[in-house]
């Protein structure tokens, strides 16, 4: 019969990735649509190529740098006959974004660079609504965790807060401040938080 269409070939995809949890999550997604996943991911993603939704694992040696992540690109479409190239994480995102142009084959819809940062800053964000009349949780930045506790020791800001790094994401940094012992505690690699 005509009318009943020949079954489409599965899709080859390849995901880039430079953390764990949520491309695991966009992994398991894009298998389970019937996209089979070629995963181009940096030292955090390395776990990834033990998933069985993980048709093959290729390390990428782009460190941040988009002209050797689009020379791999290339390779791997080349090699594996890709037809799709998609972001797992706010990293490949912002990458991709950049590239997007160029890429040697389709890929998934993407931001242009500034809005993709604009969006992806949890200050800049909360500005941007706040200057459109968008509601939003209400927030302050703090550049150290010293600004932190003189805000809250001159009574500018009340227990509890949340806090969030502008830049992260997957609840990566957030933490729940109930107490002020809780401000006490060591904390590593703490820059520029939002706090709201």
């Amino acid at each position: 019969n005509p009318a009943i269409a020949a079954p489409r070939s599965p899709v080859s995809g390849l995901m880039v990735a430079f953390a764990f949890t949520l491309p695991y999550h966009v992994m398991r997604t894009a298998a389970a649509a019937g996209v089979r996943v070629h995963v181009l991911g940096g030292d955090a993603a390395r776990g990834l190529r033990v998933s069985r939704c993980c048709r093959a694992y290729h390390r990428t040696q782009c460190a941040g740098d988009p002209e050797i992540l689009l020379a791999e690109i290339a390779d791997l479409v080349r090699r594996h006959a890709i037809d799709l190239v998609f972001p797992a994480d706010d990293v490949s995102t912002r990458l991709l974004a950049a590239l997007r142009d160029r890429l040697p084959v389709r890929c998934v819809p993407l931001p242009d660079p500034a809005t993709f940062d604009l969006l992806n800053d949890k200050w800049n964000f909360t500005r941007f609504c706040a200057d459109n009349g968008i509601r939003a949780p209400q927030g302050r930045l703090s550049e150290t965790l010293h600004e932190l506790r003189r805000a809250l020791a001159g009574g500018e800001i009340a227990l509890p807060i949340t806090v969030k790094p502008t830049n992260r994401s997957g609840g990566v940094g957030v933490r729940h401040i109930r107490g002020r012992d809780e401000l006490d505690q060591r904390w590593e690699g703490v820059h520029r938080e939002h706090f709201g």
